[in-house]
């Protein structure tokens, strides 16, 4: 079979970060071959209503947030891969627990193997946290300013706009047409 172990240097991260993942791999036996490592960052979110059932769940969105996947080349006995998390926090949201939410994530491994001629997985999650920047550094201590994505300005915005109606029909200005309470009037008759 396979002796394996998954080494991360930490278990907390911010957005932009890598994780450096080492995959250690030993096969004993002869009839297990090495093929490829995998590995995701998996998160998971729950949406509660405390005042409809504290205990139950509304809604569960869960996605990886980034992954990687590697060959194997042939009697290699570790591998490493470089996850990046995602800087954008429209992807990836930073762990917390409230009584309406909840956000959490996993790393998630798999080594693939070909044993007896099948294809078999060793899976592995380890827990891991997404946290803010604290002090150039990830701890709990004290808090210092996250970088935020900025909202465009609003001038960009305006200039975006479509032209108004009737300038997009040839228009000069609204105020040129006639005002309809000054066409002559049209005698008409009703018959019954």
């Amino acid at each position: 079979m396979v002796d394996y172990e998954i080494i991360i240097p930490k278990h907390e991260y911010i957005p932009s970060d890598t994780i450096p993942i080492t995959l250690k791999h030993n096969v004993r036996g002869g009839s297990c071959k090495l093929i490829s490592v995998w590995a995701g960052v998996y998160e998971t979110t729950t949406y509660r209503d405390p005042e409809d059932d504290p205990t139950g769940v509304n809604c569960c969105i869960n996605k990886f947030v980034s992954t990687l996947h590697k060959n194997i080349s042939r009697d290699a006995v570790s591998s490493t891969l470089s996850l990046g998390i995602d800087r954008s926090y429209k992807n990836v949201h930073f762990d917390s627990i409230s009584p309406y939410v909840e956000v959490s994530h996993q790393l998630q491994t798999k080594i693939t193997v070909k044993l007896n001629g099948q294809m078999r997985y060793i899976k592995a999650i380890l827990p891991i946290c997404i946290v803010r920047r604290i002090n150039n550094s990830v701890t709990h201590n004290a808090v210092a300013p996250v970088e935020i994505e900025l909202l465009p300005e609003y001038d960009a915005i305006y200039e975006d706009n479509p032209p108004s109606y009737p300038e997009s029909l040839g228009y000069p200005d609204a105020l040129d047409y006639p005002d309809p309470l000054n066409y002559p009037s049209i005698p008409y008759a009703v018959s019954i």
